[in-house]
């Protein structure tokens, strides 16, 4: 959003609170005890087999059907079995607790399979952005001692075979596709190995063990890497379920996926989804489609980049033209002037109240309607988002989570919690490295 759209003046009741209140709003934090502690067995493969224990039947996973678009749910039974499945491939090809699986494809069910049959085979998943060059590849292969890649598609697997040809380090990597039918491989290869296997290696992994290696992706030189451990993402996801019920406990609970998998944004909202009592996780491979997606899968909260709301809004004002632009430019002013009031001791007065309700049926509604209709919240990662763009959503009707990245050490046992401003902040519980303290917060 410019400056310029978002300061245009129109001399309404908005305007003047919103002069009251101000332009910026300063973070507000405050602590609060972990409301679920961490505990040496809370891994990835427990937090699944959680997720199993006490809603075996709903919904954990919906997939878009190839033929008609329809969504088909699938159980957190059914899941977990086809993980297992898939897991016990990957022991018959001979990884090792502790080995290196590479995963290159676009954000889409299979990456999620393969994450979370990698951990129950004990395995660390080194995540490769899509776009990474043929040497930011190799740089990551070699760094992790990947044994094993899947990628997404044949140019991909054709760019990482010539590198395992070229470099002597990548001698013994093995290349699968999944444009090859490289889950059925894995699920075909593992008919012979036992429940017990796998049973022993996620029984022996610990939250303190490696569960993934997450590369930044290489803009501003060689890709670094960011060492999570189980009980990095497990611990943070149970208590984001614990601190944001009504984003991930609320009933109905969905979101739909696009955000890249290589990202650790992506890993946490998948392994939140999860951790969460009835949550369904969607994906959605191709942006292109992103719109039609979002309708028709319907999901209530929406994770992306700040960039993403950036062009949901500069859309809107572009598609209004006239009289109708003038329309969107005061609704998002008086949006704006409603979400900062509500953070004042008075709230919006009566008049603003009446404004905003007005505009809720001429604009806000039709916005809400590009994100899938039943949006309640938008977590934003990857990039700060601007906070007049924070408060226009909150005052449309979608509150903003705000999820962000620190190089900074972690603090200890305590974590930050949200606060009632649109601008607090809301620091990882989890001890992770300091190369990957994550925080969320709240608008």
């Amino acid at each position: 959003m410019t400056q310029e759209t978002a300061d245009t003046e129109v001399g309404t009741e908005a305007d003047t609170q919103a002069s009251t209140v101000g332009s910026a709003v300063p973070p507000h934090e405050r602590s609060t005890p972990l409301l679920v502690p961490l505990h040496a067995a809370m891994t990835a493969p427990w937090a699944l087999a959680e997720r199993v224990r006490t809603n075996p039947t709903g919904a954990l996973i919906a997939r878009k059907s190839s033929v008609g678009g329809r969504w088909r749910d699938m159980s957190a039974q059914a899941f977990r079995d086809q993980v297992r499945e898939v897991a016990s491939g990957l022991v018959a090809l001979g990884l090792e607790p502790g080995d290196a699986l590479g995963i290159m494809a676009h954000t889409c069910y299979e990456w999620t399979l393969l994450d979370f049959a990698a951990w129950e085979a004990g395995l660390v998943v080194v995540p490769i952005y899509e776009t990474s060059s043929a040497e930011q590849a190799r740089w990551i292969l070699t760094d992790a001692s990947v044994r094993l890649v899947v990628v997404e598609d044949q140019p991909m697997e054709t760019m990482l075979t010539a590198l395992a040809a070229q470099d002597p380090a990548l001698a013994e990597l093995k290349v699968l596709s999944l444009a090859r039918e490289a889950i059925t491989e894995l699920i075909a290869a593992g008919k012979n190995v036992r429940a017990a296997e796998l049973d022993t290696r996620a029984a022996h992994l610990t939250s303190t063990d490696l569960a993934t290696i997450v590369y930044t992706s290489g803009t501003t030189g060689r890709p670094k890497g960011a060492e999570l451990t189980h009980g990095n993402l497990v611990h943070l996801c149970v208590n984001a379920c614990a601190h944001v019920p009504e984003v991930l406990e609320a009933p109905g609970t969905r979101t739909l996926l696009f955000l890249p998998l290589a990202h650790v944004l992506g890993r946490f909202v998948e392994m939140a989804v999860v951790c969460s009592s009835a949550g369904v996780l969607g994906h959605a491979p191709n942006v292109k489609n992103l719109v039609t997606d979002l309708a028709s899968f319907r999901p209530t909260f929406v994770p992306a980049v700040p960039r993403v709301f950036e062009k949901i809004y500069n859309a809107a004002d572009a598609r209004a033209t006239g009289a109708k632009q003038k329309v969107f430019r005061l609704a998002a002013k008086t949006a704006i002037a409603y979400s900062r009031a509500l953070d004042t001791p008075a709230g919006p007065s009566r008049g603003l109240r009446a404004q905003r309700a007005a505009f809720d049926r001429l604009v806000f509604s039709t916005l809400r309607s590009l994100l899938g209709g039943n949006v309640t919240h938008v977590i934003s990662g990857g990039g700060p988002l601007g906070e007049r763009l924070g408060h226009f959503y909150r005052g449309a009707g979608v509150t903003v989570l705000e999820a962000t990245g620190s190089r900074r050490p972690p603090p200890p046992a305590p974590s930050t919690c949200p606060a009632p401003s649109a601008s607090a902040r809301w620091a990882c519980p989890c001890r992770a490295p300091p190369s990957a303290w994550m925080t969320t917060a709240r608008c």
